[in-house]
């Protein structure tokens, strides 16, 4: 078990968000429902209204305490992290107390009267997550960033609602118009007795006109559209357009490296496909991550495939006497990090390979300049022109992008997505704490 420290909650409501709240209650002429649907944009307060309401609910409808419910999401820690951090520190406010059994992954949510209720975290991370929630029998069920998770482990989750009462609660970010939540849920919604609230950004009230004029400055093109003005909208073209169209994200190195400070290595790895590394340095003054030189070496196109030694004494060839310790690596040549450790130059760090979240993050480092590319990257320049959507996928609902000259964008994102991410903060780069 573990306890922590509150934090202090600001509770202007919105009408829309008093909806959330009291959705359920006697005086409410939706309150057969089956549960609610909350979809719109960042910073649009879904969750917290939504989770609140859910455990207030929850002690309603079983005023005698000893029913087990779920809270899922992406993963765990995506659960941990969106929902029961913020749920903590607004237990007190709603005459509750939690427990966390982390080892359990469940919490445990008592009232004033010391009635309890038990409520699990399941991480819906792919297809085999519908096992983690298979045999699991609740009286509610919460659902963030619903569109994240697989259909399959959704379903499965849904069914495990068998306890009469039981209610589901969603929340999520729009995504593309033909994504299987928005077709069998959101355009559905009446005929499963759900009821659907869409909010933005305007429905927070706690939000100043600063505040929300910077979360506007996050995004462009599609992220925009989706995460600041709510909009379900499909990916089309290339995928960083901004970078394609904008003069001042692309720069000639003049040899001087005293002109940056941290550095590290980014690597995609491959046998017959292309193998890549690039190296990123903070530039002291213009206060951005750089790509500042590449390596690439196509094992198919040159007939040579090199063996990891090779590959790992380029590595040293490629960094030099440069001062740097962290490479990103594709985290699927666990092989090569094992070696890469057991050299002890260099500290390996497996990528996140989240390519949609990935995207949308590089995406809002070239928007904001905090990211920006050499001219002697001539490969990752490259690759980049030519990075589009996959008009395919895009008609089936899913936003993925051609699996073709990706190598060097795969590397640009594992390092904008693993590295940049983890120590924004330290840079004055804000993206993900703005958009939680």
């Amino acid at each position: 078990m573990s306890k922590r420290t509150q934090n202090t909650i600001d509770w202007t409501f919105s009408r829309k968000h008093l909806m959330i709240m009291n959705w359920w209650a006697p005086s409410s002429p939706v309150r057969n429902s089956f549960g609610i649907l909350l979809d719109g944009s960042i910073r649009s307060g879904k969750t917290l209204p939504g989770s609140c309401s859910y455990t207030l609910w929850s002690f309603y409808a079983f005023p005698n305490g000893g029913q087990r419910f779920f809270f899922a999401g992406k993963t765990i820690g995506t659960v941990r992290r969106n929902v029961v951090d913020p749920l903590y520190d607004a237990a007190p406010y709603l005459g509750l107390s939690i427990v966390d059994h982390r080892t359990d992954n469940m919490i445990e949510i008592c009232d004033a009267n010391n009635r309890k209720h038990e409520f699990h975290l399941f991480g819906g991370n792919d297809e085999r997550s519908q096992s983690l929630i298979r045999g699991f029998t609740g009286a509610g069920g919460f659902f963030d960033e619903a569109t994240e998770m697989p259909e399959s482990f959704v379903n499965m989750a849904l069914s495990r609602l068998s306890v009469e009462g039981a209610t589901a609660w969603f929340t999520t970010n729009p995504d593309n118009p033909n994504h299987w939540f928005k077709k069998d849920f959101i355009d559905r919604a009446l005929e499963k007795n759900l009821i659907y609230l869409h909010l933005t950004m305007r429905d927070n009230l706690s939000l100043s006109e600063a505040v929300l004029a910077r979360y506007e400055s996050l995004y462009s093109g599609v992220f925009y559209r989706r995460f600041i003005k709510g909009e379900w909208c499909a990916a089309e073209g290339v995928v960083y357009p901004e970078f394609i169209s904008r003069d001042d994200l692309v720069f000639d190195f003049n040899g001087d490296w005293s002109q940056y400070g941290e550095m590290a290595v980014s690597c995609d790895y491959g046998t017959q496909n292309a193998h890549v590394y690039l190296l990123f340095a903070w530039h002291i003054e213009r206060k951005r991550w750089e790509a500042v030189k590449e390596w690439y070496q196509d094992g198919r196109g040159t007939g040579n495939q090199m063996s990891d030694n090779e590959k790992y004494d380029a590595l040293l060839s490629f960094v030099g006497n440069l001062p740097v310790r962290d490479v990103i690596i594709d985290p699927s040549a666990a092989s090569f990090a094992a070696m890469i450790r057991k050299a002890k130059r260099f500290r390996p760090v497996g990528a996140d390979n989240d390519v949609s979240n990935g995207i949308a993050y590089t995406a809002s480092l070239f928007h904001i300049n905090k990211l920006a590319v050499c001219l002697d990257c001539k490969m990752l320049i490259a690759e980049i022109g030519g990075y589009r959507w996959d008009s395919k996928q895009v008609d089936k609902g899913k936003d993925v992008p051609v699996k073709e000259h990706d190598h060097s964008v795969d590397a640009l994102r594992y390092f904008a997505f693993t590295h940049i991410r983890r120590y924004e903060k330290r840079y004055g780069i804000l993206i993900s704490r703005e958009a939680a």
